[in-house]
């Protein structure tokens, strides 16, 4: 993985209280620079506001902090044969402010709490049709530092500047033999961010029907070209980053992808800003949606997608 993170500027992040605007955080900026460069690690402070989730003391699921007390991830994080009890927050950990897990002692900056809540979309069935996102709520709020902080959550007439690149994070790939709770470094990969008509056409390129038109409204997707990088399998429900203009804004929530950075096989996660109304709702307003400081017009997302594909045959790999 190739990438060069740079130190900015953020976006207030506030409410308004009694008609007064009150600054309580500062979203989408960067604690540290980092000073990994040509490679993959996170530096400590560098996404402040990725959060892992472990499920009866297995690493699980990413997400990402919006607020002292919130945090977005995915809806099929909480999926399995009794649905119920995968949705009982007591049996859940979220840990915040690290680069690395598993490792003793635990970063002075990492912070471990139980959920209260975990609130996932009525509407959601399955991750293939749509709606794969959830909130959770923390049985504490979070004291904001350097290493960790909310992201800039982007407001529903948000435009993406299609073709750009953005990044995702996550736990390092383990092999099969190696255990998921074993030693694990926070990973970031580039990758160029695409519409869902965008995404399809790559699919559609396939020729094969169980793989035509994944993407549907209310997605975007993230791909590597030579699927030589990206998300992988406990990666779902991780942020989806895009710098504007010096602040990060979250894009989307990791969902799926027809197998772990194939070229030509985007991966799929679910659009922040168009559940801005949902996530407003369900928090009871306790969020605050950053307004874009950019003008994009060049957000072209269309049934052209040629200057995207590889050209590389399977034998070329």
């Amino acid at each position: 993985m190739v990438d060069i993170s740079v130190m900015t500027s953020g976006v207030l992040h506030g409410q308004v209280v009694s008609g007064v605007s009150v600054c309580i955080a500062v979203c989408g900026r960067q604690g540290l620079r980092s000073r990994i460069f040509g490679g993959s690690d996170a530096a400590p402070g560098e996404w402040p506001w990725h959060t892992t989730m472990s499920y009866m003391a297995m690493p699980n699921c990413g997400g990402t902090l919006i607020s002292e007390k919130w945090l977005i991830t995915a809806a099929h994080c909480f999926d399995n044969t009794s649905s119920e009890k995968k949705r009982d927050p007591s049996l859940w950990k979220v840990h915040i402010g690290f680069t690395k897990m598993g490792y003793t002692p635990e970063e002075s900056s990492a912070v471990t709490i139980i959920p209260s809540k975990i609130i996932v979309h009525e509407n959601y069935t399955s991750y293939v049709q749509g709606n794969d996102i959830a909130l959770v709520e923390l049985s504490q709020p979070v004291s904001f530092t350097r290493f960790i902080s909310p992201v800039c959550l982007p407001e529903k007439t948000h435009r993406f500047h299609f073709r750009s690149t953005c990044y995702a994070t996550g736990l390092e790939d383990v092999p099969e033999s190696v255990p998921l709770d074993s030693k694990r470094s926070l990973k970031k990969v580039a990758q160029t961010l695409i519409g869902w008509r965008t995404c399809n056409c790559i699919y559609n390129t396939h020729m094969r029907p169980e793989v035509s038109n994944p993407a549907k409204p209310g997605m975007l997707c993230i791909l590597d070209t030579y699927g030589e990088k990206g998300p992988c399998l406990g990666d779902s429900g991780g942020p989806v980053v895009c710098n504007e203009d010096g602040a990060w804004f979250l894009a989307g929530a990791i969902s799926f992808s027809q197998g772990c950075h194939l070229k030509d096989n985007p991966t799929i996660v679910t659009s922040v800003s168009f559940y801005q109304d949902w996530i407003q709702q369900v928090t009871n307003s306790s969020v605050t949606f950053s307004p874009q400081s950019i003008n994009v017009t060049d957000d072209v997302d269309n049934d052209t997608c040629s200057d995207l594909l590889s050209n590389l045959t399977s034998g070329n790999r």
